[in-house]
Order: structure tokens, then C-alpha cells, then sequence
């Protein structure tokens, strides 16, 4: 084959679908569009072959268009084959479609519920089907008890291991203290709701939507959702219309100082410690808990101006140089 028998502007640089469908049965893949795919990659791969053997070819230029024909045809491939790809999820997520479908033929469930659907049946959990329960009979402290199926028994520890024991016999704390503290929370609280327009105005005036896309940067993407099944990718994927509602939201909260209440729970994560430690006590394990991200990305745009604040007036003590921003 010589040079001036390959022209880039024929059709000769594409191949014939009936010859590509023959030659898909060289392919590992069943998919004709697939296997067409395939066999044009290797067409544009071949030509680009035979154009750098030509001695006589001396205009880099001629390589331009069999190797824009490459590429075209690999990125159609890749996006066939995510769509294939998506396609098997949707149907194993959906096989339960039939099972939800009403009278009137309209699905109860969304996709939203069909993802978390497939997630929890494709989960396997290490955690044991009984644990110890609490055989104290003061719920603040924590006795191991008999094995139950009771899944709470993993909260009636954490609630007794995280309990503050205030006022309570087996207190470890300096009990005179904390009475002094607990004197001073009232007027602490009431100087708090009487905070005038004469506070810096970084704890009056409306987060900007600089400040959310800077905070929104800062997600790590691959972090683990809480219980909203909200993930920072998807928070980072959003357009300036997604993001400006986030900010209407926080602004609201930030304004009329209050919080969902969702945001007080977060998914429990129960690590086991190892070391041959009794499976199905409690305190054998270490918790992760994993809150709503939402409300992480709401708690970072509170503490970056926190920090502005204490860098600005200077507040830290020789105490603190942890809290200093680098």
C-alpha cells in the first residue's frame, strides 16, 4: 500500500459493516455495536501503522485525521460500554420492581430507595447476631450481660461509655467544678441571645457563595455518606444553581440560629479491636460514626470563620498553636 492510494478524506479509512461484523467474531464481545467499535480501532490503528513505515511520508500532518478518527471511535467505545455497564446495575437494582408495583401500576419506591436497596442486599455484614446486653440496672454504667438479639445494646453502651456521670456516685470528675460551670451557663446563655448588631460582623452577615465553593473544594470526595446517603462528590458535582440552594438553606439556619434535627444522627460503624477480645461484647469494638455531610460542609463554613476571627483579634493563647491555620 503507497501513499497516495490513502486518501483521509474517502471513505476508505472506514470499514464496511459487514466486513466489522465479521471481524467482531475475533472480539471477546457479543455486542454488534460493540464488536463495530472494535474492529474500526483496529482499522485506524492499522492505517496509522502503515503511514509511519512509508518512507516517503514526509507531512506530519496526513497523520492528523486517521488519528482523530481513533480517538473518536475509542471515547464512543468507552461511552457504549459505561452505558452497558449501567444498564447491568439498573437491571439487577430494579429486579425487585415487580414486587413494588401497586394496583394501579405505579411504583412506591423511587430510585433513590431502589440504590439503597441494592447497597444493603449486596453488604455483608462481620458483625456478630447477638450481643451483650446491660445488666446493670443504672443504664449510666455498663455491666456485661447475657448475649441478646437486641440491636440496641450497641447504643446502651456507647450511652455508658460516653455519659457524663455528673452528680453520680461513681463520678470520676472534679465534681466542684463542674457546679461552678453549670452556675455560669445561664448567663452565658442569656448574653448569647442578646447579641447586638455591635458583634464582629463575621458572626452577623450571610455566608457567601465564595465561601461555600471554597469549603465545597476542601471535601475529601471519597468519604463515607451519613444517613441522608449524601455524598461529597455529589455535593462537589453541583452547578452554580445547586450550590446557591445550599446556600439559601444555610443561610436560613445561620439566620434563625437552629439546625435539622437530622443532623443529630449519623451511622454507627463498629470496628472490632482484634486481640481475641469477646465478639459480642461492645467493648470489643471501636466506633466509627459517620454524620450527614451536610451538615460537615455547614460546620466547615463555621469554623473557617471562626478561625478568620481568632487570626484577625489575636485570641490565642501560647496554648493553642494547634488551632493556627497555615
Amino acid at each position: 500500500m503507497v501513499l497516495g492510494q490513502v486518501d483521509p478524506h474517502t471513505p476508505q479509512n472506514e470499514p464496511d459493516k459487514s466486513t466489522a461484523h465479521h471481524n467482531a467474531n475475533h472480539h471477546s464481545s457479543q455486542n454488534p455495536q460493540e464488536a463495530y467499535l472494535q474492529s474500526t480501532i483496529q482499522h485506524h490503528r492499522n492505517a496509522i501503522h502503515t503511514l509511519k513505515k512509508d518512507l516517503s511520508l514526509d507531512d506530519p500532518d496526513t497523520l492528523t485525521f486517521p488519528r482523530d478518527k481513533l480517538k473518536e471511535a475509542q471515547d464512543t467505545l468507552d461511552k457504549v460500554r459505561k452505558i452497558k455497564i449501567q444498564d447491568k446495575l439498573l437491571s439487577t437494582v430494579t429486579q425487585d420492581v415487580a414486587h413494588d408495583v401497586g394496583p394501579a401500576d405505579h411504583l412506591h419506591n423511587s430510585m433513590w430507595d431502589y440504590l439503597k436497596k441494592y447497597k444493603n442486599n449486596h453488604t455483608t455484614s462481620s458483625l456478630p447476631q447477638t450481643t451483650r446486653s446491660n445488666a446493670s440496672p443504672d443504664k449510666r454504667i455498663w455491666m456485661k450481660g447475657p448475649p441478646t438479639l437486641n440491636p440496641l445494646n450497641w447504643h446502651c453502651f456507647r450511652f455508658a461509655l460516653g455519659h457524663h456521670l455528673f452528680q453520680h456516685p461513681l463520678s470520676p470528675y472534679d465534681e466542684k467544678s463542674a457546679q461552678d460551670i453549670a452556675k455560669l451557663l445561664p448567663r452565658m446563655k442569656e448574653q448569647a441571645s442578646t447579641a447586638t448588631t455591635t458583634a464582629h460582623p463575621l458572626f452577623m452577615t450571610p455566608f457567601t457563595p465564595e465561601e461555600l465553593k471554597n469549603e465545597i473544594k476542601k471535601l475529601h470526595p471519597d468519604k463515607s455518606p451519613g444517613p441522608s446517603g449524601i455524598t461529597n462528590r455529589m455535593l462537589q458535582a453541583g452547578d452554580t444553581d445547586f450550590q446557591g440552594l445550599i446556600l439559601i438553606f444555610f443561610n436560613s439556619l445561620w439566620e434563625f440560629h437552629t439546625q435539622p434535627s437530622d443532623w443529630q444522627l449519623s451511622l454507627l460503624q463498629p470496628i472490632y479491636k482484634g486481640h481475641n477480645k469477646d465478639k459480642t461484647d461492645p467493648a470489643s469494638y471501636r466506633d466509627i460514626y459517620l454524620n450527614d455531610t451536610l451538615a460537615k460542609l455547614f460546620e466547615g463554613l463555621l469554623i473557617s470563620r471562626l478561625a478568620t476571627h481568632t487570626e484577625l483579634l489575636n485570641t490565642l493563647t501560647h496554648n493553642q498553636p494547634a488551632s493556627i491555620r497555615f
